[in-house]
Order: C-alpha cells, then sequence, then structure tokens
C-alpha cells in the first residue's frame, strides 16, 4: 500500500481479508482480482489448474452462496477475474481454447457472485524454447484465433483482456556461457565437465522435479564447420552425481578451455536453479544493450555468465 500499489490478485479468503485490513490501516481503497482454479484442464505442458491446487479459489467455492459475505470485504472492489491455466502452452489453438475458458469461468464467477467483471487476466503459457535453439513457435494466427473466441463471448466485448507474457518476451534474451574444465572419456560414455551446473541451470530437472530440457550447446571457441558432433553427458562441478544438466546430448566436440553457450534461458534460466547448493558461486551476469557486442568479456575460470541482451520481441 505504501508504495503505491492498489489493484491485487487474491487467491483465497485470508488473502482477500489480508488486503482489505491493509486498506483499512492506510486509509486506500483497492481493485482485487479473484484468481480462480476452473474446474476444467487446460492445455498445457505445465498445467496450474483443473485439479486440486494451492493456487487460486476454486471455482466451485466461489459458486457457493455464503462465499459473497466472504469476498465483498471493506474498502475491496472486486473487478475482474485471473485464471493461469499453466505454462509452454502448445500453440495458438491451446492458448485461444484457454482464453475462451478463462472468459467463461469469469462470466460465471461474476454471475454468480454479482459484481462487474471489467478485468479478465488469461494468464500467460506463452511457448519459448528452454536452453534450446529449437524453432521459435508461430503466432501469426494468433490475432485472427483470439478475435473469433472474443467475438463469440459477450464479456470479452466489455471487458478488457490481460495476458502474461513476460516468458515469451525475454527468454531469448539470456544466454549460459561456461568453460570446459575438463572431457573424460571413457568406454561407454564422455562427460564434458562445465564450470557450471544445476546450481546455474535446470536445477530442478537436476532432482529428478521437472522433466530435464532438450538441450542445445555451441561451442564458441571453434568455428561451426571445423566440430564434429560427439555424444556426451554434460556434468558441472558440484560433488554430487546429480550435478548433471544434460545428459547423452549430441553436441559438438569441446576441448579444455573451450567457451560453450547455451541459449535461451533468460528465464527459468538462473531464477529457477539451486543457486546455493553447495555453496558455490552464483555466475556472474552481464547486460549489454541492442546492437552492442559481449566481445570484449572475459570469462574467468570457474566464473560462468549470464549474457543477457535487450532484444526482444
Amino acid at each position: 500500500m505504501t508504495a503505491g500499489v492498489t489493484t491485487f490478485s487474491c487467491e483465497s479468503f485470508t488473502d482477500l481479508a489480508r488486503v482489505s485490513g491493509a486498506c483499512e490501516a492506510n486509509g486506500v481503497e483497492a481493485r482485487v482480482l479473484l484468481r480462480v482454479n476452473p474446474a476444467e484442464a487446460p492445455d498445457a505442458r505445465l498445467a496450474m489448474s483443473g485439479v486440486d491446487s494451492q493456487f487460486g479459489f476454486s471455482e466451485t467455492l466461489l459458486l457457493q452462496d455464503e462465499a459473497r459475505a466472504k469476498v465483498f470485504l471493506p474498502r475491496l472492489r472486486i473487478c475482474g477475474v485471473h485464471v493461469y491455466f499453466g505454462t509452454q502452452v502448445a500453440g495458438v489453438d491451446a492458448l485461444a481454447a484457454n482464453t475462451r475458458r478463462a472468459l467463461e469461468c469469469a462470466e460465471r464467477v461474476a454471475r454468480s457472485l454479482g459484481f462487474e467483471c471489467v478485468v479478465v487476466n488469461a494468464g500467460g503459457g506463452f511457448p519459448w524454447p528452454f536452453a534450446s535453439d529449437a524453432p521459435a513457435p508461430d503466432f501469426t494466427a494468433l490475432e485472427a484465433t483470439l478475435g473469433e473466441v472474443c467475438d463469440r463471448s459477450p464479456l470479452a466485448r466489455v471487458a478488457a483482456l490481460w495476458f502474461e507474457s513476460g516468458r515469451y518476451i525475454v527468454a531469448g534474451s539470456g544466454t549460459l556461457v561456461a568453460r570446459v574444465m575438463d572431457v573424460k572419456r571413457l568406454p561407454t560414455r564422455t562427460f564434458v565437465l562445465l564450470d557450471t551446473g544445476i546450481h546455474h541451470l535446470s536445477g530442478m530437472s537436476g532432482l529428478g522435479r521437472v522433466p530435464r530440457p532438450g538441450m542445445s550447446v555451441r561451442n564458441l571457441s571453434r568455428k561451426p564447420a571445423d566440430a564434429e558432433t560427439i555424444l556426451a553427458d554434460l556434468a558441472g562441478p558440484l560433488c554430487t552425481p546429480l550435478d548433471c544438466v544434460a545428459r547423452s546430448l549430441s553436441m559438438p566436440a569441446v576441448e579444455e578451455g573451450d567457451l560453450v553457450a547455451i541459449p535461451n534461458v533468460g528465464a527459468y534460466g538462473l531464477t529457477a536453479s539451486l543457486t546455493s547448493f553447495l555453496s558455490h558461486p552464483a555466475p556472474v551476469e552481464v547486460a549489454y544493450g541492442r546492437g552492442a557486442s559481449p566481445q570484449a568479456f572475459q570469462l574467468r575460470g570457474g566464473h560462468a555468465a549470464f549474457l543477457q541482451t535487450d532484444d526482444s520481441r
């Protein structure tokens, strides 16, 4: 409140009561979106709705008559519904389907509780490759497809439609640069040891909690035409066998001292990693502007780096 924030997304009756109390203490009013977990399952690689979840109100809970007394609290103006279905939604058709579901859910909740819904936050989920140079998704048809969804929705004609597309905007701006510390060629496997690991990238996948990405690696120290391809496990410097960022990866041949780059980690790269695990240092972060070159950056042994550019879609 003291920072001037007066619009909130609330996930529970406790959230609503907390915001109401803060408003009364500071003599202000707040606009509130009700974050709802719809009963209908989404089209998303990582679903965050459609099942009992810690995220949002269960839709059935808000449709009960007794919900009104707990929702309409002093100094709160309920003005919309927030639905976040999941991440890495499959494509245009799935994004449109999720938007339709969000609008339909908002209509049901607003009608049941009796408030004017002026905002529908349909969440995010706009896909983009992670740690990979896979082709970017084609959203050419998204505008027309979403237009058809909105044309069929009475609510879309009067409410603002919000989206959360942060990862899609910034993921391509980040590249992880690491140095090859050693190459171990064993009878059954080849291990490429880097000065980076699950404490800098893919930490939760290293622990087996989320799927490991299909990773791409570029050798910055050699011309692409000169590099043969090897099959290797990419391992880091931590003293645990969990520290493997990719297994059986087809990648350019490397030697000790080479610099390698892993693209598209500007979102959920470092921030989704185990940065304090085993007390290894965090990577250096280097930001450079549009048109500038990071060539002058000197990578020191033992310190991987995230290069961040402001080039975005």
